[in-house]
């Protein structure tokens, strides 16, 4: 699990224990992670998971097909990698977040709508 992932849901478990409300945990989360912060969905499944009693950080297995990595997320991540340098790769955007060099590729291209332009 990316060393990001493992820190934002320790944190989110930390402010559980605090009893601190949803809103405001995500408000922390926004301020700390600006738009690198998780989806407030995503916050919140996770606040009721550590209610539950749940200890760990990993997510469940799934069964059956595989989810694809081309989802609003990554997408709003290329971006920001994109507008934080518009020199990066599209080798460094895919190692950034993890997905494949194709993906990336087809995320800048169809979802962007970005070309490499010639030198």
């Amino acid at each position: 699990m990316e060393n990001r992932y493992f820190e934002i849901r320790s944190n989110i478990k930390f402010l559980v224990k605090l009893k601190w409300k949803g809103t405001q945990i995500i408000e922390a989360l926004e301020k700390v992670y600006g738009t690198r912060a998780p989806k407030k969905t995503t916050v919140y499944k996770w606040i009721q998971r550590f209610k539950e009693g749940r200890d760990d950080f990993e997510d469940f297995e799934h069964s059956g097909r595989p989810g694809t990595s081309k989802n609003d997320e990554n997408i709003e991540a290329a971006r920001n990698l994109i507008e934080e340098d518009w020199r990066i790769t599209v080798n460094q955007i895919a190692m950034s977040l993890e997905i494949s060099y194709g993906l990336a590729n087809s995320i800048l291209h169809d979802n962007l709508g970005l070309s490499k332009l010639s030198a």
